[in-house]
């Protein structure tokens, strides 16, 4: 048992807070001195990513229906693809897999419903290419002119974002922090991060984000010797407290008996999961029968009994351009 809690301690993910008072620099040179401990702010991103696989492996089942002309079921798990996009800051892949899934879902769709899962896409992720091969040629020119028709405009932050070193909406980081942000209208997922406060979500729309106040709450609280973490660590992690106001150095105990583990996101093994998502067969069947058996199994939906459409896209939004 003994040798079990060496080796834990020996392995575990070791993550620097930064103190409430501690100035900037003080904590980067920290950092620097310990190389193998990793900043909040990067330990925090990478827990919101978490659910990767999930959204791959739901893209997986969605094509199969797709290219096998069972567009009922194709929208089943396109919609379930589209339904997560502000569960968590997705990195760039998962980004473009909801992206993908909702022009998907306009080209199953018709006339006002179309419209609105094109919008759904350029409010999830403005910022990202439409591939013209993947999709017909008509709905590619949907795309572009209702993006040519949506103009971004300035939005103010809510209270205390400043206090916030860094900003991501609908899993994207905004390159420049200041009080206002320039976007599309429309519902986000915003995060707030910081290496000295909790960090904070809010899915709300643009419109209303000047109405919030954001609430700074330490990460770590207490008197030199005596402290405290809000945050409830995983088995495997240990916090450590970067105090420029405490002579002595201190190390958070790891949570992980009182709290339930969450396993941190692990890399692709082998690039196996990205590369399905990139190979070429995946891409050249998507395009091929996008524009063949699929597009006639649609015709032949739409021709013969009326299929019920499918349901209308929760509001979405977007990532910056």
């Amino acid at each position: 048992m003994i040798w079990m809690l060496f080796f834990m301690n020996l392995w575990a993910t070791e993550v620097a807070v930064q103190g409430e008072n501690t100035p900037d620099i003080y904590y980067e040179k920290q950092l620097i001195a310990h190389p193998q401990r990793t900043d909040f702010i990067s330990f925090e991103v990478e827990q919101q990513r978490k659910k990767h696989a999930d959204i791959l492996e739901e893209l997986k089942r969605a094509q199969f229906h797709f290219l096998k002309g069972s567009l009922d079921q194709a929208i089943q798990h396109f919609q379930r693809i589209h339904d997560q996009q502000h569960d968590e800051d997705w990195d760039l892949e998962v980004r473009k897999v909801i992206h993908y899934s909702q022009i998907r879902l306009a080209q199953l769709s018709q006339n006002e419903r179309q419209k609105q899962w094109i919008k759904s896409a350029l409010q999830f992720a403005p910022d990202l290419k439409l591939d013209q091969s993947l999709f017909p040629p008509p709905l590619v020119e949907k795309y572009t002119a209702l993006k040519k028709m949506e103009p971004l405009q300035v939005w103010a932050l809510p209270k205390n974002s400043n206090s916030f070193s860094r900003i991501f909406i609908n899993g994207r980081e905004q390159k420049k922090h200041s009080q206002f942000l320039r976007y599309r209208q429309g519902k986000v997922r915003i995060s707030f991060y910081s290496n000295r406060y909790l960090p904070i979500h809010l899915v709300v729309k643009t419109n209303k984000l000047e109405g919030h106040s954001l609430d700074t709450v330490p990460i770590a609280q207490g008197e030199c010797g005596q402290i405290n973490f809000n945050h409830k660590a995983s088995a495997g992690v240990q916090f450590h407290l970067v105090d420029s106001d405490c002579n002595q150095p201190l190390r958070a105990k790891s949570l992980a008996s009182t709290t339930t583990p969450t396993k941190l996101a692990s890399p692709p093994e082998n690039g196996r999961k990205r590369s399905f998502f990139k190979s070429k067969w995946f891409w050249i069947g998507a395009s091929v029968l996008a524009t063949g058996l699929a597009y006639q199994a649609i015709q032949n939906n739409r021709s013969s009994a009326p299929a019920s459409p499918p349901p209308p896209p929760r509001p979405i939004e977007i990532s910056n351009q």
